[in-house]
């Protein structure tokens, strides 16, 4: 052990705990005869150790950092794990109650230990009808907020937001809408926090044997082939402009993974000039199915659905402006359409 102004370290904790003085550079230890010298690792001839200020976090319940990342993402009861309906490609949900509870666990009740809020305002709630199907209601969340609580060097701390936006159709109520709008961007506000990241990497899945004790999760992707993920803007950029049918697809998974908050009118500086053209391309096809021909008509259309015109929207906007315009346009599955365009940027084709 090494005394340093009446304190005990291991070389470990000094090399953790101290820096230089002059540079702020990590220290070299060094034993001789018994007595141990510090030297700055960057440049031998300055002087004087500086102990560091660590910063202590963890949850309201006491789990670090590092330990939240690992049960965001252990495995769960295998009754957690869904089938995604309507596509037969396999993929996997996560029933929102385990989220839930795990957040409890983790950061604490519901209510203080985490949160989220949005606005009712008109421009941020809508509600209405489907145009096409009277029978179904239809509820989206532009903005949702998450929030939680961090204990930073004994200091209650206040975290956030997490943000996301959400979006269902149902067909029995509103409310049940408005619930499943709710359930949509909490789940993607968690999976930003890492939540069961391993499910939506493909790397475990409802079609897998669980063993909950043993937590076996299926073998990571060869490196040439995680390269290939599905937020690889490189390869999702090639496939937008590729002409063939999994570039819209694409193109929409490019919009999903750009910053929610930032202006759409970006899009030149965000992905180029070139995946820019071809997606205002397929969204103006999707207003022209929509019968919006002309920036009258699509403004009044972008306004009925999201708010807002066209020209104001940002990146979470356009995302679910998309995915409904899709909805009345085509009438098609897009969890099917973006599986298909998943397998392929996966499988490199």
């Amino acid at each position: 052990m090494i005394c340093i102004a009446g304190n005990f370290y291991s070389t470990e904790a000094v090399a953790k705990s101290f820096r230089c003085t002059e540079c702020g550079a990590e220290l070299d230890v060094a034993q001789s005869d018994g007595a141990y010298t510090f030297t700055c690792s960057a440049d031998k001839d300055h002087k004087g150790v500086k102990k560091m200020e660590l910063i202590e976090i963890v949850t309201l319940t006491g789990m670090t950092m590092s330990e939240v990342l690992d049960r965001l993402d252990e495995q769960l009861d295998e009754k957690a794990y869904k089938k995604i309906g309507g596509s037969s490609l396999g993929f996997t949900d996560i029933l929102p109650a385990w989220r839930d509870e795990y957040f409890n666990r983790i950061f604490g009740l519901a209510g203080f230990g985490w949160w989220f809020t949005y606005s009712i305002d008109p421009n941020n709630l809508s509600q209405y009808k489907d145009p096409k199907n009277a029978k179904m209601s239809v509820a989206m969340i532009n903005r949702l907020d998450m929030f939680y609580r961090l204990v930073v060097d004994g200091v209650i701390t206040t975290c956030g937001p997490v943000s996301s936006s959400g979006y269902h159709s149902n067909a029995f109520d509103a409310g049940n809408a408005l619930k499943g709008a709710v359930t949509s961007a909490l789940g993607k506000a968690a999976s930003k926090m890492c939540w069961q990241l391993s499910v939506y990497k493909g790397l475990r899945g409802h079609d897998q044997e669980h063993d909950p004790e043993s937590a076996v999760k299926r073998p990571a992707m060869p490196m040439e082939k995680s390269a290939l993920l599905i937020n690889d803007v490189k390869s999702l950029s090639a496939l937008a402009v590729a002409y063939e049918e999994f570039s819209p697809m694409s193109q929409r998974l490019l919009l999903g993974i750009a910053h929610t908050d930032r202006e759409f009118s970006n899009m030149p500086d965000d992905f180029g000039e070139e995946v820019t053209n071809a997606t205002k391309a397929t969204l103006m096809g999707l207003f022209g199915k929509s019968d919006a021909r002309n920036l009258e008509e699509i403004n009044a259309l972008s306004n009925s659905l999201i708010g807002k015109d066209i020209g104001a929207v940002s990146y979470g906007e356009v995302s679910s402006l998309w995915d409904m315009l899709a909805r009345l346009a085509n009438g098609v599955s897009s969890v099917e359409a973006m599986g298909r365009a998943y397998m392929a940027i996966n499988n490199g084709e």
